[in-house]
């Protein structure tokens, strides 16, 4: 799937049987803190990141918690940001 130029560099987006996936790529600022790439305005929580590492097509990936997908969500429409329909489903998952 196409990313919008500001996300280039930034994460993949990849869809197979109507699921979406979003591979973002981390790093982490001078100050420590974890960071979307070349997004150091954008400082994620400190324990965003599930302990445990997952093998997606051989690679060794770490994957978002809940809470940081949810706080994501929520930030997205505090600065104005139409919810798309995944976002609305994802709210009312995650906050069970």
């Amino acid at each position: 799937m196409p990313v919008k130029q500001l996300f280039q560099n930034r994460q993949s987006d990849f869809r197979k049987n109507e699921v979406e996936v979003t591979v973002c790529y981390i790093t982490r600022s001078i100050d420590g803190n974890l960071i979307l790439n070349g997004l150091p305005e954008w400082v994620w929580q400190h324990d965003s990141l599930l302990p445990d590492r997952y093998t997606l097509c051989g690679l060794s990936v770490m994957v978002l918690s809940p809470q940081q997908l949810l706080e994501e969500k929520e930030v997205y429409e505090q600065i104005g940001r139409t919810p798309r329909l995944k976002d609305i489903e994802s709210k009312k998952y995650f906050a069970n």
